[in-house]
């Protein structure tokens, strides 16, 4: 069995185990085929192979630290992550300066605004703990842009 690192943008698998234009990688594969029917004598591969995946496979892998951490709660996980990852690029200490209904800032994972009133946000846990809240409050129209984007 041939295992190679999977891509989770091209999805086009080369020789040594890499992915052409890969950001980021999602996990391992394993070809049901024999590996001189893959590889040639050199280690490349002999075609390009498509490379297929399902989205609740990509996240919560070694490449992320936070999904776990949206799991087990009324919300839609997956579509959560992409959320967080717009909103802040998956940085916990990101902040947003901007001015919110009479305070300024939004902060962390979720950018979660100062308006809401919830405190220790650069840490990724109560981030998440009061995103939910007001996910619970306001749906994911609260993060209107990164959701329309990425429904």
């Amino acid at each position: 069995m041939q295992k190679l690192i999977a891509s989770l943008i091209i999805g086009i698998a080369i020789s040594g185990g890499y992915v052409a234009g890969i950001d980021k990688t999602f996990g391992e594969v394993e070809f049901e085929r024999q590996e001189s029917e893959l590889f040639n004598e050199q280690g490349f591969l002999k075609a390009p192979i498509m490379v297929t995946y399902q989205e609740s496979q990509v996240l919560g892998t070694k490449t992320d630290n936070y999904y776990h951490l949206l799991t087990g709660k009324t919300w839609n996980a997956d579509l959560m992550y992409r959320i967080m990852k717009c909103e802040s690029s998956l940085n916990p200490r990101a902040h947003n300066p901007e001015w919110h209904r009479g305070c300024q800032g939004s902060y962390g994972l979720f950018q979660v605004a100062c308006v809401h009133g919830y405190s220790n946000l650069y840490d990724p846990e109560s981030n998440i703990e009061a995103a939910y809240r007001v996910w619970q409050k306001q749906g994911y129209w609260a993060w209107k842009n990164c959701y329309l984007s990425n429904k």
